[in-house]
């Protein structure tokens, strides 16, 4: 009993230090995703961030107006979106990722949370991958009960950081410029 409430205290305590942070990098862990990424878009004013996000939704999600679930001009988008990348376990496409998103915009900054809502099964009949496993029972997960890693599941977690981070790059491209998902050069 004084174990399972340790762990349990211990397990909070480090979703409060952890999760809520600025990281350079997003990682999967017992508790969820391990913080949010900001990145600086020197001379950008909101107003351009804001649509530069916008524009990338529209393109880049279909049915973007009923995945979008809130938005507040040039400063808060927040949206689902299902079946982001592919998760391998064993070299074999197994998993997809489905996320909540929330975007905040200041003059010159962007903020982007992460919420990894599902590790949902790509093909009928596969069953989708919980992010902790269950003590004594044959559900399995990425980490143990007592958030533990798996360590069949290393190259799995390995995917869905990529995942995630290039999901996070895809939208900080469009901010800078570095991507025209309008293909006008047809």
């Amino acid at each position: 009993m004084k174990k399972d409430f340790f762990l349990t205290n211990l397990i909070i305590l480090f979703t409060v230090v952890v999760y809520g942070q600025k990281v350079d990098r997003l990682e999967v862990l017992p508790t969820g995703i391990n913080g949010y990424l900001v990145r600086e878009f020197p001379n950008k004013s909101k107003e351009e961030i804001f649509k530069s996000v916008k524009d990338w939704t529209e393109y880049n999600i279909h049915s973007a107006n009923y995945a979008t679930n809130s938005t507040i001009e040039d400063e808060y988008i927040s949206f689902k979106i299902n079946s982001v990348g592919v998760v391998h376990y064993k070299n074999k496409p197994v998993w997809n990722l489905d996320l909540y998103v929330e975007i905040r915009i200041k003059p010159e900054k962007l903020r982007i949370d992460i919420e990894l809502l599902k590790i949902d099964a790509i093909e009928e009949g596969q069953s989708s991958l919980p992010i902790l496993g269950h003590k004594g029972s044959i559900i399995m997960g990425l980490y143990k009960k007592n958030g533990v890693p798996v360590k069949g599941y290393k190259s799995t977690r390995l995917d869905i950081n990529n995942i995630l981070n290039e999901f996070g790059d895809k939208i900080f491209e469009s901010v800078d410029g570095k991507k025209d998902y309008k293909k006008d050069d047809w």
